[in-house]
């Protein structure tokens, strides 16, 4: 099998992929920050106080990417699978994330 043929798909799945999420994190990140303004602690501090986790994520999310690329070629195969595991798992997590914000936002 050769690998060099599955690159540019492999690229491309993921350039898709991150194209496919931007709304949603745009979603997030304008959500995160109206919902400091509006408790009265505006700002990347206020948000990093009342959503930890969800940068957490975003990081762990970024590092896996990125041990997922560099394990494409002659990279160790189950550590490339852990990682788009985890990166499915964590994105999974934060379109949950996003929906209960929907739900809560229409709420009020």
């Amino acid at each position: 099998m050769d690998v060099e043929a599955w690159r540019p798909v492999f690229a491309f799945a993921h350039l898709a992929a991150l194209i496919a999420l931007a709304p949603l994190g745009v979603m997030l990140v304008r959500q995160a920050f109206a919902e400091a303004r509006r408790e009265g602690d505006p700002g990347i501090a206020g948000v990093w106080r009342r959503h930890r986790s969800v940068a957490v994520i975003l990081g762990i999310v970024a590092i896996t990417v990125a041990v997922s690329l560099l394990n494409f070629q002659d990279g160790i195969r189950w550590l490339r699978r852990v990682a788009n595991l985890t990166t499915v798992a964590l994105v999974l997590v934060l379109v949950a994330r996003y929906l209960t914000w929907r739900r809560e936002a229409f709420r009020r």
